[in-house]
Order: structure tokens, then sequence, then C-alpha cells
């Protein structure tokens, strides 16, 4: 039988995407690096082409999952139906939402260990997050729903703490709903939001 030939960034996908299923299926720690390339079908030369090692793996679902998710926001920010409020509170779920792998494996990316990665991620979220979350504030003052003067600021201020507030919960992810709480509180009263906070 002939092997399939496929491309490079279709091949890495593929191993992504059964990686993603055996991690939710079995835990990242008892799922080796054999087991996904007997799941794809190729040796384990193919797979240390694309991907250094394991946890590389891993850091590269994370992040690719991560920035989707920022995207996700950019197009609620982007949504005409919704006021300011409504926008804030779909972003502030979305950050919380239940991640596509395992809590295992996000947790993996967090470690001391994946420093560096974790530290560059971060810093390319906050370059996407900030602009999305000035461009909310700003029409949420405009709509008389936020009283902030300096738009820019409170974006930077909100993000730094939810990002700092959602580390956090990954220490302690049983009462994630008691830290999406604290987010909600601490953002809105900042941003001197009066009514009920949901």
């Amino acid at each position: 039988m002939a092997r399939i030939v496929k491309q490079p960034g279709e091949r890495q996908k593929e191993i992504i995407d059964v990686a993603i299923k055996l991690f939710k299926k079995n835990g990242v720690a008892c799922t080796s690096v054999h087991d996904i390339v007997k799941e794809v079908g190729v040796a384990q030369g193919t797979f240390y082409w694309h991907f250094k090692s394991k946890q590389d793996l891993i850091n590269t679902i994370v992040g690719a999952l991560a920035l989707q998710n920022c995207r996700k926001m950019a197009e609620i920010s982007k949504n005409k139906k919704l006021d300011a409020y409504q926008k804030l509170t779909k972003i502030r779920d979305a950050v919380f939402s239940d991640i596509v792998l395992t809590e295992e494996a996000v947790q993996q990316f967090h470690h001391p260990s994946n420093k560096d990665i974790h530290d560059q991620l971060i810093l390319e979220i906050t370059r996407v997050m900030i602009p999305i979350l000035e461009k909310v504030i700003k029409q949420g003052v405009k709509e008389k729903i936020f009283n902030v003067k300096d738009s820019k600021k409170a974006a930077t201020f909100i993000f730094g703490a939810t990002t700092i507030i959602n580390e956090a919960s990954f220490d302690d992810i049983k009462n994630k709903n008691k830290w999406k709480s604290a987010i909600s509180e601490f953002a809105f009263r900042g941003l001197g939001y009066q009514g009920e906070n949901k």
C-alpha cells in the first residue's frame, strides 16, 4: 500500500488533534509520544520533526488555544448588537471558558520550567488584548455605563489583574467560579459600573 504523504502543516495539525483527543481520554501523564504516533500512524521521527518533545507539543497546543481565544474575544468586541457591559461579560466568560485541553496539560504549561515560553505567550496575549479591552471600555464610557478618564490605563490595569487572578486560579481550578466572580467585581467596580453585576 502506498504511503500517504501530507504537507508539513497538515501533519502537524493531525498530531495536535490526536494528542488533544488522547490527553482528554487518558490524561497527559498517561499519554506517551509512542501512543500519539501509533494513533496517527506515523513514525516517532515524524513527531520529532515537528516537536522537540512532548512538552513542546503541550506548549504549542496551549499557546494556539490561547491565541484562538483572543480572536474569539476580538469578535465579541466587534459585535454591534452588544453594549459594553455585555461585551466585557462575554470576554470574561471566554477567559474562564472550559479549555479544550485537560486541566493537567494547562497546569503543566504554567509550571516554572516553562517560564520562557509562558512569558512569551503572555506578552503576545497582552499585545492583542489591551486594545480589545480599551475599545470596549471607550464604548462603555460613550454609553455612560463606565466612568473612567483613561481607557487605555483602565484596560491595562484590568488585563494585568485578570492575568494574575487567572494564573492563581490554575492552582485552585475547582473554585473557578469564585475567581470569575472576583474578576467581575474588581473590573466592573473599577470601571465605575453602577448596575447589577451578573
